[in-house]
């Protein structure tokens, strides 16, 4: 019997700062990781269907309050 898939997960994480500028600007930078790990159909068979990936970077932000 083919082996069927295994876990569905998808988990993130970020760490970073905020540095307020006034009272209406903030300076945000993160640092972000993303993992995904998906598997759909039968091993062996065309339908056999792997995803497993890290997407990380960094992310930059302006935040504008009023």
């Amino acid at each position: 019997m083919p082996l069927q898939g295994g876990a569905d997960i998808t988990y993130a994480t970020s760490a970073g700062i905020i540095y307020t500028i006034n009272d209406l600007l903030d300076v945000d930078v993160k640092y972000k990781a993303t993992w995904v790990d998906y598997e759909e159909g039968t091993l062996g068979t065309r339908d056999h269907f792997v995803y497993d990936t890290v997407t990380h970077g960094l992310i930059f932000g302006l935040n504008f309050k009023f």
